[in-house]
């Protein structure tokens, strides 16, 4: 993956990583007394699908090399 672990830039925090993401850093990075938001995406996987039960596994593929560059592009937008 890109990073093992992402780790903040200045006011932004984007990154991919192969690892648990670690919610609870990036809520006690967020909060700030400037700021009157956070969000934060998390997800989990079910263990059905419809017409299907017992999924045990979520395989997610990326475009490493343009990962960062594309994350990059998304926070200049904002």
């Amino acid at each position: 993956m890109s990073s093992e672990k992402a780790t903040p830039r200045g006011e932004d925090w984007t990154g991919l990583c192969a690892s648990q993401l670690p919610t609870a850093e990036v809520s006690d990075w967020l909060v700030r007394d400037d700021c009157g938001a956070s969000v934060v995406f998390t997800g989990t996987t079910r263990d059905r699908s419809e017409g299907r039960t017992g999924v045990s596994s979520l395989t997610y593929e990326a475009y490493e090399s343009e990962v960062d560059r594309r994350l990059d592009a998304v926070v200049n937008e904002l």
